[in-house]
């Protein structure tokens, strides 16, 4: 077998050099669209978190559930009679916490 090589370079192909202004436009095209994305996806997370605070905090709240927790507040910050015949009372939660840790510290002295 017989091989022919060409040592002039007279091959039948043309030699296709890589264009360099074809590389940068491909990699400035690639450049301008990672920025795009990257600012794209940036002001995608603000406005979701904006979203996120207003439905969490800046929303009204429902009239209803007002009145259920200032209703909830008085309970908690106020003295009743829950059962007199079983001594049942309600106390105020500072006072509460007050007794729960005296007692606590009166159990730990008595060790």
């Amino acid at each position: 077998m017989n091989v022919k090589v060409d040592r002039n370079n007279n091959s039948s192909h043309k030699n296709s050099a890589v264009s360099n202004r074809g590389i940068v436009k491909i990699v400035v095209v690639s450049i301008v669209i990672s920025v795009a994305v990257v600012f794209l996806t940036y002001e995608y997370f603000l406005k979701s978190e904006e979203r996120a605070v207003y439905e969490d905090v800046l929303q009204p709240k429902p009239e209803k559930l007002v009145a259920i927790r200032k209703q909830e507040d008085r309970k908690l910050h106020s003295y009743a009679v829950i059962d007199s015949e079983k001594n049942i009372y309600r106390i105020p939660i500072e006072k509460a916490i007050d007794l729960i840790v005296s007692e606590s510290k009166e159990s730990k002295e008595q060790d």
